[in-house]
């Protein structure tokens, strides 16, 4: 580069994150490399690398190439095998410095979660394990979408991820020269963003906000069109300025908009609004009283309920506020029922629900709706199931074997008992019924054997003599 005149002001150096500037046997070092020279590495870390950092410290060697492991990956099937792999034995010290880890293990993650998901999508969707191939799993992959450990992760038509880049600059500082973070550019939205007031330096030795003329003015022989037609709503030319930037304007990309005519660059769509379609001069509002988690929204998924609002279908109104008992986090699912409370859905589709107030939180826990601790069951979680038994602490223990069986035995001893009781007690009506009709058949015989004798008596009685002459 030295000889060809690449290190000075009349080029401009652009390097990846593969480049690494070492001192060699030429005697090549830093300080060879000029002011202005700039180097792009790919955002690695996003909001969630924190829970990797903690899941990698927790690894072992063992847990990726040990016994279990190599069953379970079949890592003894490969064509060459891991003791013939040109690489270092893998040694538990590798996970114990998470400053040790690599640039691309976090990307090498986030690329087998994807993998993970799309199979299970389509797996899901009645696909066979011998149809998840080729074309048929591409195109579930370029729909991936899903917070990674590197950052928002999806990908365009291609199949690209569109992933964001640290801008590195190399620039003049105390004690002598090097690479600052001067911005950061984003492949979904094509926009360069610098760190601070100050744009970066060019390896002119200035720093500019766009390429330094000689890099971009016209070599002899060549010339521009002189007319600078306006940028039309929709559209954005980021660099258009006399001399130099661009030629042409291009369509907002999708999340973005340019409400009028002349726009240097695109906005966001604003929370709670969307755009699916790139060029738009306006966003889409979501509707239903939904938000989106941030501004720069390109798709109708992404609205949803706020939180401490849950989504009622059988509501007009959309998201509606959380009832007291629930637990309505962001997203348009259902909601969660807190612990001491039970929720019954009247309504799945409508999700109306009707929310009760539990003794304790024991018997009532939290999650997903008319849930119950374990043991319990019915409203409000109020009875014990078969085979439990109430503890002290409202909860439900399982009865063990023998109780259980003790107490079918008892039952059966129950039933025999009741069996009996109820024969007897058959028996001892039908005797009571029995002497009353004997009483009463002795009670009428008496008194028709009464009647008989006084009207026999009246009949044998002599007839009045008449002593009249």
């Amino acid at each position: 580069m030295r000889d060809e005149g690449a290190l000075t002001q009349d080029w401009q150096l652009l390097g990846s994150e593969a480049i690494g500037v070492t001192e060699t046997a030429v005697g090549f070092t830093m300080d060879d490399i000029p002011i202005g020279f700039m180097q792009f590495f790919p955002v690695s870390k996003g909001p969630k690398f924190p829970e990797f950092e903690k899941l990698w410290l927790k690894l072992t060697a063992d847990d990726v190439i040990g016994t279990d492991a190599t069953s379970r990956y079949n890592l003894d099937k490969f064509k060459v095998t891991l003791d013939a792999m040109r690489v270092s034995k893998l040694e538990d010290s590798w996970f114990s410095d998470t400053s040790l880890m690599q640039l691309e293990e976090p990307f090498i993650f986030d690329a087998a979660y994807t993998f993970i998901l799309a199979v299970n999508d389509l797996l899901s969707e009645g696909n066979s394990l011998t149809q998840i191939k080729g074309p048929v799993l591409l195109a579930k992959l370029k729909k991936a979408r899903f917070e990674g450990v590197t950052g928002q992760v999806s990908f365009n038509t291609q199949g690209d991820r569109l992933a964001s880049y640290h801008l590195v600059n190399m620039q003049s500082v105390v004690g002598g020269r090097a690479l600052v973070m001067a911005g950061m550019f984003s492949s979904a939205t094509k926009l360069l963003s610098y760190v601070g007031a100050d744009p970066p330096y060019w390896m002119d030795g200035l720093r500019h906000d766009s390429p330094p003329d000689n890099l971009v003015t016209c070599a002899e022989g060549f010339m521009t069109e002189a007319t600078t037609p306006l940028v039309a709503a929709g559209s954005s030319a980021p660099r258009a300025r006399a001399g130099v930037g661009s030629s042409s304007c291009r369509p907002c990309v999708a999340g973005f908009f340019a409400e009028e005519a002349g726009q240097e660059g695109c906005l966001r769509c604003p929370v709670g609004r969307f755009m699916p379609t790139p060029g738009a001069s306006s966003c889409i509002p979501c509707g239903l009283k939904m938000v989106t988690a941030e501004s720069g929204t390109g798709s109708a998924l992404l609205c949803q309920c706020a939180a401490g609002n849950f989504l009622r279908n059988s509501s007009a109104e959309g998201c509606t506020s959380c009832l007291e008992g629930l637990d309505c986090p962001a997203g348009v699912g259902p909601p969660l029922q807190l612990p001491g409370f039970w929720a019954e859905v009247l309504d799945e589709l409508a999700r109306d629900y009707s929310v009760l107030r539990c003794r304790n939180s024991w018997e009532c826990v939290g999650g997903l709706l008319g849930s119950c601790a374990d043991g319990r069951q019915g409203r409000a979680c109020n009875n014990c199931k078969g085979g439990y038994h109430p503890l002290t602490d409202g909860t439900c223990g399982e009865c063990a074997a023998q109780d259980q069986g003790s107490s079918n035995h008892n039952q059966g001893v129950i039933l025999v008992v009741v069996v009996i009781v109820v024969g007897v007690a058959v028996i001892v009506v039908v005797v009571v019924i029995v002497v009353v009709v004997v009483i009463v058949g002795i009670v009428v015989v008496v008194v028709i054997v009464v009647i008989v004798v006084i009207v026999v008596i009246v009949i044998d009685q002599p007839a009045p003599i008449d002593n009249g002459h």
